[in-house]
């Protein structure tokens, strides 16, 4: 079967045994059978069972999930299932009684035609006794049952950190209503069936005396003597004229026997018949004395009384069974919350029971936190030669401890020493460091102010270039446009000459036709000396048109010569410009790639020198903590020379 049916398989097992028994104990011991039928009775009790059982396992539903798989329900199904496990006691009793009582008073109701006051009386108070009876038996059992759940399902809320809260409660105050219970109960119920049976005993001594006055009335009819006096509470009747009880209680063939009775258990009445000779009966009836009520009046004292004693013994013994529990809850609060163990008092055990052996137990938990304190305590001087000798984990731990604490000790001890040592030489690398320091830094700060110039005149030269190679570059410029009106000069020079040559041959031709008109003239005669005048005159502005011309052509010849010795030291002025442009260019990328590295050595230095002057101060602060370390491990060593340790450690 599943493991998460086991705890309702063993309560159903468990309490319908005991069910089962109560049931039996019941239906002879009182005679319900008497009462109602057995198929009747029989289908109460399967009714009150069945009901039972589904409730039981409705309420224990939250337990059967967390049983199934404890780890997989969050923290509300486990709260659920601690509540379900806090309150399914009382719920689950309430129901379970209350069937009883329910089944039990069916069966008076069903019955109580044939009971009589006494009897509907007693088993009224049987049944009342019977409910706080089962009530008291089955809260104990049925918290036996779920005490081992509980105990594994608050280890888990323990273990997951999740509170919860407990409904509070008293030990007397439950062990004295189980206590009331179970004695007011039984004696409640050992009440009602004494009722029951006197009752029956009066109804027997009524019956038996009924039967002998009307079997001496029969006889002395029979006989023939006067009867008169007998039959006063008698009468003689035919068997027609018989009650009902009575004809119904004369089996056949019992005719001839002596007198018969029957009970009317309703009407608390007994009723007799005796045969005569001549087939009529002497037929008497009689009251059962039951004196209700004063045994009503007597059971209600009774049971006020009853619970005042029991209440007192109850109180009395719950009361002494948890004083001891007390006392030791006390202590123990006490030591929780004091921890004063060493002052503590030892509880007296009262008797040499099982609350005298936990008082017992007690003690010695006691004695072995005193033994652990005074351990502790002299730990605490410094003396680590401590001897635990009991066994325990907690003694284990806390020789283990100590064992640690020698070995630790010990350690502190010898690191304490090579540390101081070791501080003190650290302590003077830190004053050479330091020294040194100092003189790199000051070096730096020189070095950075020299980059710091240097960097001021690259820039200052990277600017000086960048003029030089405006001013070639303007220089290129202007020799650039020099050379080109130079050949234009050149050009146009070169175009006058062309049209000098083209005056000198009008001129040449000028003259030559002057000449002609001259020869002609004068072959002319007077007529012609005027043309002749103008001939010459043309002849002459001619050759002086030539000779201008050849003057002009030199001129422009030396011009010309002069233009290109001009021209040639222009271009040579251009490529030396163009050179000196060039290398101005040169110079101002490489001033500005100077510069610029310049710049960066300068930010360089002076993150050099942030460096070194935090390397400085860093080596100024481990000079000051290498003197605190040395005088700390100077004052370790003081503090565990404190210490008095094993023998065997110091040997180790």
């Amino acid at each position: 079967m599943d493991a998460s049916n086991n705890i309702l398989v063993r309560s159903i097992a468990i309490i319908g045994g005991l069910d089962l028994l109560v049931s039996i104990q019941i239906t002879f011991v009182v005679g319900v059978i008497d009462l109602v039928s057995l198929p009747i009775f029989l289908g109460l009790m399967a009714g009150r069972a069945l009901t039972w059982a589904a409730d039981l396992f409705m309420v224990l539903r939250p337990v059967r999930a967390w049983q199934h798989d404890p780890t997989a329900l969050g923290e509300a199904e486990l709260r659920q299932a601690d509540r379900s496990l806090g309150t399914v006691g009382r719920r689950f009793i309430g129901g379970y009684v209350a069937g009883w009582a329910a089944c039990m008073s069916l069966a008076i109701i069903a019955g109580r035609q044939g009971l009589g006051g006494l009897d509907l009386l007693g088993a009224g108070l049987f049944v009342g006794g019977l409910v706080p009876i089962i009530a008291a038996i089955i809260h104990p059992l049925f918290a036996y049952l779920l005490l081992k759940l509980r105990l594994e399902l608050t280890a888990q809320l323990r273990e997951r950190q999740i509170l919860v809260e407990r409904m509070p409660g008293s030990f007397i105050g439950r062990q004295v209503v189980i206590g009331m219970a179970l004695s007011w109960g039984v004696v409640v119920c050992m009440l009602g069936l004494g009722l029951m049976v006197w009752s029956d005993g009066l109804r027997a001594e009524t019956t038996a005396t009924l039967r002998g006055d009307v079997a001496l009335a029969a006889a002395r009819v029979d006989a023939g003597r006067d009867p008169s006096g007998d039959l006063d509470s008698l009468a003689l009747v035919t068997a027609a004229e018989l009650p009902t009880q009575l004809t119904n209680a004369l089996a056949p063939g019992e005719l001839g026997e002596p007198a018969r009775v029957a009970i009317d258990r309703s009407q608390s009445l007994v009723l007799a018949a005796a045969p005569l000779a001549d087939g009529r009966w002497v037929y008497g009836t009689r009251v059962v004395d039951e004196q209700l009520p004063l045994v009503v009046l007597l059971v209600v004292v009774f049971l006020a009384a009853t619970p005042i004693p029991g209440a007192v013994g109850h109180w009395a013994l719950a009361r002494l069974t948890s004083l001891p529990l007390a006392r030791v809850a006390e202590a123990a609060r006490s030591l929780a919350t004091d921890g004063k163990v060493r002052s503590f008092r030892r509880l007296g055990a009262l008797h040499d029971d099982e609350l005298g052996e936990l008082v017992a137990n007690f003690n010695k938990v006691l004695d072995v936190f005193d033994e652990l304190a005074t351990a502790a305590t002299t730990v605490a001087t410094g003396d680590l030669r401590v001897r635990i000798e009991q066994p325990g984990d907690l003694q284990d731990a806390f020789r283990a401890m100590l064992a640690q604490l020698n070995e630790v000790v010990a350690r502190i001890r010898e690191t304490s020493l090579e540390l101081a040592s070791a501080a003190m030489e650290i302590q003077a690398l830190t004053v050479q460091q330091d020294e040194a320091a100092q003189e790199q830094a000051a070096s730096v700060r020189q070095v950075s102010a020299s980059v710091s110039n240097l960097a001021a005149a690259a820039d200052d030269i990277a600017r000086s270039a960048g003029i030089v190679l405006s001013n070639a570059e303007q220089a290129y410029e202007t020799t650039d446009a020099l050379v080109e009106k130079s050949s234009e000069l050149d050009r146009q020079v070169s175009s006058i000459g062309d049209l000098l040559g083209l005056i000198r041959e009008i001129a040449d031709r000028s003259d030559l036709l002057a000449l002609n008109g001259s020869l002609e003239a004068v072959r002319v005669g007077e007529a012609g000396r005027g043309f002749a005048l103008v001939a010459t005159e043309m002849r002459r502005l001619a050759e002086r048109v030539t000779g201008t011309v050849d003057d002009v052509r030199g001129r422009i010849t030396q011009i010309q010569g002069a233009g290109a010795g001009a021209l040639e030291a222009t271009q040579a002025s251009r490529a030396l410009v163009q050179g000196t442009a060039e290398a101005a260019r040169a110079i101002s990328k490489v001033t500005r790639e100077q510069s610029i590295g310049t710049e960066e050595a300068s930010g360089g230095m002076v993150a050099v020198a942030q460096t070194v002057n935090a390397a400085a101060a860093a080596t100024s602060q481990t000079r000051a903590a290498a003197e605190g370390l040395r005088v700390h491990a100077t004052a370790l060593e003081r503090l565990t020379s404190r210490f008095r340790l094993d023998d065997d450690v110091l040997d180790s």
